[in-house]
């Protein structure tokens, strides 16, 4: 027994003796190479959380407006506001997103926190992640006379009541100013089936045009809301050259 207890004691010693002894360079090596291999398996995954929550915060940005723009067509007799009344000069234009903020006081909601804008505004109005649609529903009381918009179909539109399938047709959609335009607008989106220079920005994304450009920058997927009031998201060509493109842009309804 005596024997027994002195082995213990033994081994004791020698395991604290070794309690101080470095780490070799290949032990170290081995650690950090864990680590890293770790950090990269959890890199992915929290930046994928962030896209998925600046997403959603997106996503609300959109239902707020469309509550927004819904009391304010209640109290106008079922008008919905003009995507832009055109000032007597340069810079004085009003659009849809000074319109209606008498309903909600916040710019904020203007913004997509997963927008990465570049061009910004000279005049004098807030800078917005959202284009509407310039084309058709409500563009431009100019567009009535001009004869260069005239032929626009159902630019006049202005009463919520007049839009048969608010379901399936997009209020607003993510979209920013592409980089090398000459133009300041950011609440505007033009239809992509009325202007050959909008054609080839539907088929080239990064091709430059005076006009605000869909974005799909939620992992490929763009952000829209319709009439109706609810919020989706869709891929840029299902939005572009979709099979419910002309009910999606109110053409012919």
């Amino acid at each position: 027994m005596k024997g027994q207890i002195v082995d213990s004691r033994s081994k004791i010693g020698n395991w604290k003796s070794g309690i101080g002894n470095k780490f070799t360079l290949i032990e170290l090596l081995v650690v950090i190479a864990i680590l890293a291999i770790l950090v990269g398996l959890l890199l992915p995954a929290v930046s994928k959380a962030k896209g998925v929550a600046k997403q959603s915060c997106c996503i609300s940005n959109t239902r707020q407006i469309n509550l927004s723009i819904a009391m304010y067509a209640d109290d106008n007799k079922n008008n919905i506001p003009y995507v832009a009344l055109s000032g007597a000069t340069y810079g004085t234009t009003v659009y849809w997103t000074e319109t209606f903020q008498n309903y909600i006081k916040n710019y904020n909601i203007l913004r997509c926190p997963a927008a990465e804008r570049t061009v910004f505004p000279t005049s004098a109005n807030a800078p917005c992640d959202y284009g509407r649609n310039y084309n058709h529903l409500a563009t431009n009381p100019k567009h009535a006379t001009d004869p260069k918009t005239i032929l626009y179909a159902n630019s006049q539109m202005t009463r919520m009541h007049g839009i048969k399938h608010p379901a399936d047709v997009m209020q607003m959609v993510d979209a920013l100013t592409p980089v090398g335009s000459g133009y300041d607008q950011t609440w505007t989106l033009s239809c992509p089936g009325d202007h050959g220079a909008d054609r080839a920005a539907a088929v080239d994304p990064g091709a430059a045009q005076p006009w605000l450009l869909l974005n799909a920058r939620h992992n490929g997927l763009a952000n829209l809301s319709y009439w109706d009031g609810h919020s989706d998201s869709l891929r840029y060509k299902e939005i572009q050259f979709g099979t419910n493109r002309d009910m999606l842009w109110f053409h012919g309804q």
